[in-house]
């Protein structure tokens, strides 16, 4: 019997010591902000460049933050936006001559089969849509060709044919699949909606803009997720003036997220796999990859607001760098545990044989 015992505890070590490992990967978050001249650093700057990646269960989870000034750890507050995202700020920092402001987040990416999924759920009804989303500004601005009043026309025509709501984004994604043409733009940020549907080409923040915004008319909640996708090979560099943008390790992506009365569904029609409207959600980004970090949503707001690098007074040159690293010991730390589980293994096989015996 004892010795029963000791092969069943041996079973569940090993089983611990192999899949553990596989729970998920790690990531850290480098923001650098650099800024020389005299002034001061403030709420502006903190609250768009300093976002902290929120935790969502079964998804992801931020364990670890720390800013640094001028390389010296120094405590700071976690601060809300307008849009519900948290950010660090460390109270005002002064400069004169130069300051480098850097946060630090380390952040666990869940991995498949344990990876949860947002998916796309038939019959839901009209009557869980509670409206109140506010659209202004940026979401009902004019093209050349195209005004607010025609993307209402269309979100008006695509849901006369939907009975429920899951019919409805469904219909909406159809329709943008149908003329949309992918293509990346050299001056960056989100087009408006009404920009968008004259043209019907742009980058994937427009067209999930654009499918937000017919979404948003018929009182959907719906909201732009911004991620980074990691690929250590992955580099952009913008310099405007005397201010410079670096991203590192990773490629920026922007999808649509839809709340309805809890249940979540994710819209992404340039980083999915699969062809058809329900793959667009299903098998959206979020849903199909382990080595994308969500770090904040809008709603409300102009997307662009969140794009600009911002530069205090007095500033004479401003740089912001980003660059995402994978865990450099994870895959060693996996390969012991992965050598201890062999151990674990042979103990099995020798404690079976005397068991047998």
């Amino acid at each position: 019997m004892r010795k029963g015992r000791r092969l069943r505890v041996y079973t569940l070590l090993l089983a611990a010591a192999i899949i553990v490992p596989l729970f998920h990967k790690t990531y850290y978050l480098r923001i650098e902000y650099v800024v020389k001249g005299e002034g001061v650093v403030g709420p502006e700057v903190f609250s768009r460049h300093f976002l902290l990646a929120p935790t969502i269960e079964q998804f992801q989870e931020r364990d670890y933050a720390q800013i640094y000034v001028n390389g010296v750890p120094v405590s700071f507050s976690v601060r809300g936006d307008s849009e519900g995202n948290e950010y660090a700020d460390p109270g005002s920092v002064s400069f004169s001559g130069a300051v480098n402001i850097t946060l630090v987040q380390r952040i666990k990416v869940a991995t498949s089969p344990f990876r949860g999924k947002w998916i796309l759920r038939g019959g839901i009804a009209w009557d869980e849509v509670k409206g109140g989303s506010r659209l202004g500004g940026f979401w009902k601005c004019n093209s050349s060709s195209r005004s607010f009043e025609d993307l209402a026309t269309l979100s008006n025509q695509l849901r006369r044919s939907s009975s429920s709501v899951d019919q409805f984004i469904v219909n909406v994604i159809r329709w943008t699949l149908e003329r949309f043409t992918y293509s990346e733009r050299e001056e960056g940020g989100v087009m408006c909606p009404a920009g968008f549907m004259e043209r019907m080409t742009g980058s994937c923040g427009d067209v999930h803009a654009f499918i937000a915004a017919l979404l948003k008319i018929q009182g959907v909640d719906a909201s732009l997720i911004y991620a980074y996708i990691v690929f250590p090979e992955a580099t952009q560099s913008i310099t405007a003036g005397t201010t410079s943008f670096t991203l590192e390790g990773a490629y920026p992506h922007i999808f649509a997220l839809v709340n309805i009365s809890g249940i979540l569904l994710p819209i992404d029609l340039t980083a999915s796999t699969g062809s058809s409207p329900a793959d667009k959600v299903s098998r959206a980004s979020v849903n199909a990859l382990d080595n994308i970090i969500i770090l904040y949503r809008v709603s409300s707001s102009d997307p662009n607001d969140y794009l600009l690098v911002y530069t205090p007074s007095g500033a004479q040159e401003v740089r912001l760098s980003i660059r995402v690293l994978t865990d450099s010991w994870e895959e060693v730390k996996h390969y012991a545990v992965l050598v201890a589980g062999l151990a674990l293994l042979l103990l099995l096989l020798r404690e079976g044989r005397a068991t047998s015996a």
